[in-house]
């Protein structure tokens, strides 16, 4: 038997607390076959996890039809359960209430009776998955745990900001075209915008901006449309190939990292993860664009938030380098305060 998988995008509407069961539907994603550089990308993000010993909660036949964001769900939960059935049952108990993990039906215990052939769902509903197994028709295991990267990953915020930089070189190239959208409305005059959501302030959205020539809608990319060939560049509706992103990384505790990458691979990274993309404008200078980009992962409830110089001839020269700072994993709720902070100090922003 295969997951049933389901998932929610971000938006301002979230709210947090515990799912109520859902309807599921089949993952139209695959794992199987998967890209080298993905395994490795999934090795490093659940390094903690890569050395334990797991118990058998997934057969093969499930991972081939799962995507990799769902995979290291999966491996989490059988390092996890099998590191904590050997505790004793306070310890057990005490573990489980501090991950915020619990049973909703069934106990630790019963997971050492499932078998290949139980069918199993996983769901993904207000920051919280929701893992359950029936047996000969009827509910067997239910399982409810946060999407919290730091559980997931086996990590702290800090040691996952150390490897960020290695996670995003291993990115696989993501070789997938955007076609246009069913839902162009026409904004300015031939500007055609398809917006779907947006984070916690309506000037931080995921629009994608279109023009119509020779018959078609094609991705706006030009000198005169700045703005909106910024939000499509990193909406990865652009080749980004030439342009290069110089990065200046805080790290908790300790100095910040610098690193130069293509903005392709940025990209990539955003793709393999499942990232979403939020983008604004927040100033216009004489020598190019001030930017606030937000990427955000439902499946494991983070986000990166790049303060960006974007200079003033990147749709002319192929080679221009954008300089960005980087905080990584941002908890959702200390998003706003930092987009409003980062807003008010623009103008005083030094770059080397």
């Amino acid at each position: 038997m295969v997951p049933t998988v389901q998932g929610k995008e971000a938006s301002s509407s979230e709210n947090r607390g515990v799912p109520s069961p859902l309807t599921p539907h089949l993952s139209p994603l695959t794992s199987k076959n998967m890209h080298p550089r993905i395994l490795l990308l999934l090795l490093v993000m659940t390094a903690q996890w890569s050395s334990a010993q797991q118990m058998k909660l997934f057969n093969d036949d499930i991972r081939q039809v799962t995507r990799p964001q769902r995979v290291m769900v999966m491996d989490f939960m059988e390092k996890y359960f099998y590191a904590l059935l050997k505790k004793n049952q306070q310890d057990m108990l005490t573990q489980m209430e501090d991950d915020k993990v619990f049973f909703r039906k069934g106990k630790p215990e019963d997971l050492r009776r499932v078998t290949a052939d139980m069918p199993v769902s996983i769901s993904l509903t207000d920051k919280f998955y929701v893992v359950s197994w029936t047996k000969a028709g009827n509910p067997f295991i239910t399982i409810v745990f946060p999407a919290q990267f730091d559980l997931i990953f086996g990590m702290s915020q800090e040691k996952a900001q150390k490897q960020l930089k290695e996670v995003i070189c291993n990115a696989p190239h993501a070789t997938t075209t955007q076609n246009p959208p069913d839902d162009l409305v026409e904004r300015d005059k031939g500007v055609f915008v398809s917006q779907n959501s947006y984070f916690e302030l309506e000037s931080l959205n995921d629009a994608r901006y279109y023009q119509h020539t020779a018959g078609e809608y094609a991705p706006i990319f030009n000198a005169g449309q700045k703005n909106y060939s910024a939000a499509n560049l990193f909406q990865g509706l652009i080749p980004a190939d030439g342009l290069r992103l110089y990065i200046e990384q805080s790290i908790y505790g300790t100095t910040n990292a610098t690193y130069t990458i293509p903005l392709s691979q940025w990209l990539d990274y955003c793709t393999s993860m499942g990232l979403k993309t939020y983008f604004a404008v927040e100033e216009e200078r004489e020598d190019g664009l001030l930017a606030f980009v937000l990427v955000h992962s439902t499946d494991f409830n983070f986000n990166h938030v790049l303060s960006v110089l974007i200079p003033d001839d990147f749709t002319t020269n192929p080679q221009t380098v954008l300089k960005a700072k980087l905080n990584s994993y941002i908890p959702t709720h200390n998003i706003k305060n930092l987009y409003q902070q980062e807003t008010k100090k623009r103008k005083r922003i030094q770059w080397r």
